[in-house]
């Protein structure tokens, strides 16, 4: 396999050295840019020669894909958590404050992971974010301004970037700075990734897989199903993440109907993105996200015809399993596999109304209320509120969320942290925290 790492010179030699040593499938040639702009014309004149490109990172692929139509396979080394650490300890070792960050290119989703897995409280760090804007032909210039405007206003500030332009204007002009490279083990995934991708392309053996996913809703009489407005809201979410799983496995998406979607992909790419079904991302997903189960059915045949049928069998058989995320699978001799569970752990059997009308029952608070509070704990995606900030999110008033606190706090459910001052002045709010693993774990863990 011929590939091509479109790269700036840092990153190229350090890419050459792991793929030499560790993978001997690509035949690999490093075509290096001094500013990302030029990769444009470079990938225009050079992407017929080789069955794939790799980019060095997700601003070039983006610039470049909005210019130039994909003709071969292309990929780039995503942001990761890991390249993000090694930057932040780098940073450390040099006695620089990582909890007053200038980064860019980053999510602050991402960030807060990283510091969180590293034991520190996003509410401890001064986090100045530069989110890149794919199509501005200005990111370089833009992104160090602005870390040079928040090192001018402290000069103890940690400057991460993922920009190699901004670091390489940064190391000539003597200013400290920290790259966050792709690790090792990225670079290698993603070789492998994009290797895997190729051998499905040009398999002419390769087998179609569909997959039936039906939505399982509560059943009619639950309070989900009789409140309209969390019944629509669970299910878009259950939706964006069956389209994001999709696009994860390459896969075409049909809307079978209003709770079920058939999807279809090659067994290569599934197989290898689901980790040989040992990891369906989609079922911990649900499971993490949704109040909602779904039921998966995978077919395999050499026709999309042949697969959905398969694929229906399964899912009648991943329906029985009630209140539970599982999928089965049937292979083309009729072998069915089942039941495929996420990873999470076991969770109580326990129905949601159940669980929802006992913390009703111990604090005397209306079922209504407590989901109100939990839509605010999940959009929100915090666990923190002044009782006006709950007011607004549950469009109660102000005295009724008080009351509704006072009791849920007797029981634990919620404690006052701290208290907030408005323009500095006037009586003090409370910031109340829910105990999150008391309170809703029973059924949601927002955080994962």
């Amino acid at each position: 396999m011929k590939v091509a790492l479109i790269a700036p010179l840092y990153t190229a030699n350090i890419v050459k050295d792991i793929v030499d040593k560790n993978i001997v499938d690509i035949d690999l040639d490093i075509i290096v840019y001094s500013n990302y702009l030029k990769a444009v014309e470079i990938v225009k004149k050079s992407q017929k020669k080789y069955d794939a490109l790799m980019f060095a990172g997700v601003v070039v692929y983006k610039f470049v894909k909005l210019y130039v139509k994909e003709e071969c396979i292309w990929g780039y080394f995503p942001l990761h958590e890991s390249s993000l650490s090694s930057a932040l300890l780098k940073g450390l070792y040099e006695n620089k404050n990582i909890k007053n960050l200038s980064i860019d290119t980053y999510s602050k989703e991402l960030i807060k992971e990283v510091y969180n897995s590293i034991g520190i409280d996003m509410d401890e760090v001064n986090l100045m974010l530069y989110n890149v804007k794919f199509n501005n032909k200005n990111t370089t210039e833009d992104a160090l301004n602005f870390h040079r405007n928040n090192l001018k206003n402290d000069e103890n500030v940690c400057i991460v970037t993922s920009l190699s332009d901004v670091n390489k204007q940064f190391d000539s002009d003597g200013i400290d700075n920290y790259m966050a490279i792709p690790t090792k083990s990225i670079i290698i995934e993603s070789f492998q990734n994009i290797y895997l991708r190729y051998i499905a392309k040009i398999n002419t053996n390769c087998r179609v897989v569909a997959i039936f996913v039906h939505i399982d809703f509560p059943d009619d009489y639950s309070i989900i199903s009789r409140n309209e407005y969390y019944y629509i809201k669970e299910k878009n979410k259950v939706t964006e993440l069956i389209y994001e799983f999709a696009n994860k496995i390459e896969a075409a998406v049909i809307e079978f109907s209003y709770n079920t979607y058939i999807l279809i992909a090659t067994k290569t790419i599934l197989e290898t993105e689901t980790e040989n079904y040992t990891n369906i991302e989609l079922l911990k997903s649900i499971e993490d996200n949704s109040l909602n189960r779904i039921s998966m059915g995978i077919g395999y045949g050499k026709t999309a015809s042949e697969a959905k049928y398969k694929a229906n069998e399964a899912i009648i058989k991943a329906k029985r399993c009630k209140n539970e995320n599982v999928a089965y699978i049937i292979y083309e001799d009729g072998k069915a596999i089942g039941p495929i569970k996420s990873k999470n752990k076991e969770r109580s059997e326990v129905k949601i109304d159940d669980r929802l009308m006992k913390i009703a029952q111990i604090t005397n608070v209306s079922v209504k209320k407590i989901l109100c509070f939990y839509n605010a704990i999940n959009t929100c995606k915090k666990d923190r509120f002044t009782a006006e900030e709950l007011s607004k999110q549950c469009d109660m008033s102000y005295r009724t969320v008080n009351r509704t606190i006072n009791k849920l706090e007797k029981y634990g459910y919620i404690e006052v942290v701290g208290k907030h001052f408005e323009d500095g002045s006037g009586r003090p709010r409370r910031i109340i925290k829910f105990n999150i693993y008391i309170f809703f774990s029973l059924f949601l863990n927002f955080y994962n």
